[in-house]
């Protein structure tokens, strides 16, 4: 792949980095709490694992690991992994920015909601585990510092290329071509999800099982700078899609060539 052509297919993406910083609730644990768990099983217990001492409920910080990978998903829903973030085609970042923006302000409220509830959450994990109530007190985190890490923010980068030639443009070329490798990939996984969960043993199916299909044919038009073949995928599950039945189930012969595309799709 040429320089020229790296340079174009880099300026028709947008870089997102997702920066999330979580709390974890926990401390090494202290010599007093080591020996206060003579008798427990570490592995089992909710409090001292392995050396290090939870001092919060880990059920009350769950929603920000999940919103965490709520936002991985969207990055993936309108672009594909590349250098270790995600490349977003132009003309979708917007609404990727806005599904993202959506995410980090329903963290926001969940991190106020914590810091709020704090104490009382503390009280009740203390109540759950009074063998080790003194020891989280005197461990517990100030609601400063939590507020400060639990953090929700992304960046929207445009890339090019450091060098023309050498070692640096080698490199860049390399990750280039394989950002089609990376939304094939991806389509396959889904197309396989799709024949798994909608299709497989079914005798009929609804217009429903067409969704997923919509949704890998959205993210194919994204990258069909990349390669011809990107077009020809999306022609072949527009002429699907358009020989579905528009109303009833989708059988016999319809449904023979839905399953035909995803195992394509598959492969």
């Amino acid at each position: 792949m040429t320089m020229k052509v790296v340079e174009q297919h880099l300026g028709k993406v947008v870089l997102f980095q997702i920066a999330v910083t979580l709390f974890s609730a926990f401390r090494r644990a202290s010599s007093e709490g080591i020996k206060n768990a003579k008798g427990v099983d570490l592995h089992a217990d909710e409090v001292l694992t392995l050396g290090s001492q939870r001092v919060f409920d880990k059920e009350q910080l769950n929603i920000f690991n999940r919103l965490k990978a709520k936002m991985e998903r969207i990055c993936l829903k309108y672009g594909v992994p590349f250098l270790k973030d995600y490349a977003v085609p132009d003309e979708v970042a917007d609404a990727c920015a806005s599904e993202l923006d959506d995410v980090i302000k329903e963290a926001n409220i969940k991190r106020d909601e914590l810091i709020k509830n704090y104490d009382d959450l503390l009280e009740k994990f203390c109540e759950a585990n009074p063998t080790w109530r003194t020891e989280i007190k005197a461990r517990a985190f100030d609601k400063t510092y939590i507020a400060d890490r639990i953090k929700f923010r992304y960046y929207p980068v445009k890339l090019s290329v450091g060098r023309e030639d050498g070692a640096m443009a080698e490199i860049m070329s390399q990750e280039v071509c394989g950002m089609l490798g990376s939304l094939l990939t991806g389509i396959a996984e889904a197309a396989e999800k799709l024949q798994e969960e909608s299709l497989s043993g079914k005798k009929e199916v609804t217009r429903k099982a067409l969704r997923p299909l919509k949704s890998i044919r959205d993210k194919l038009k994204g990258f069909t700078f990349l390669e011809p073949r990107v077009q020809s995928l999306i022609d072949m599950i527009d002429e699907t899609i358009a020989a579905m039945p528009d109303k009833g189930a989708i059988e016999g012969t319809s449904l023979t060539m839905l399953w035909g595309l995803t195992s394509i799709l598959a492969d």
